[in-house]
């Protein structure tokens, strides 16, 4: 195991997905989270829900691949407790809400991928968040199996 541990910034998600709350025509949660992730530092920035309790190596295991500069996010394994939890159908924000609760982001491919506009609502065809990745930032995800984290 390589001892590569970048500059890093840790983001405790919430349990639990929050509909955009709308002020003034503006989404304030969505201006808060990039303002958050805007004043992080750190050249990787690792997101964890706060209802999800990492193995003991969850850090070192989500940062490794990092020492690839070519990798731009990793996401983890998620174990619920409930083993039929993800055979039930979700909609796409609970999608991009369990995954987003286990992974780390290169800042700079953070920054493009926030810049993404996303409809407000997601159509049929876009069902999950990744496939905008792939498509118009051209980006690989990599997932680290030992990057461990149990719902709780």
């Amino acid at each position: 195991m390589s001892d590569f541990l970048p500059n890093f910034s840790l983001v405790i998600l919430p349990s639990r997905p929050h509909k955009l709350l709308t002020v003034g025509g503006r989404d304030v949660l969505l201006l808060e989270t990039r303002k958050t992730l805007e004043e992080a530092g750190a050249h990787v920035v690792v997101f964890l829900r706060a209802n999800y309790k990492p193995v003991s190596e969850w850090l070192r295991e989500i940062l490794s691949p990092f020492s690839n500069p070519s990798t731009n996010i990793v996401v983890g394994k998620i174990k619920s407790k409930n083993r039929y939890f993800w055979e039930r159908k979700r909609d796409i924000l609970e999608e991009i809400w369990l995954q987003m609760g286990n992974c780390a982001v290169r800042r700079d491919f953070l920054s493009k991928i926030m810049a993404i506009q996303l409809p407000e609502k997601f159509p049929e065809e876009e069902l999950v968040y990744y496939y905008r990745i792939f498509r118009e930032l051209e980006s690989e995800i990599v997932y680290q199996e030992r990057a461990i984290v149990y719902e709780t």
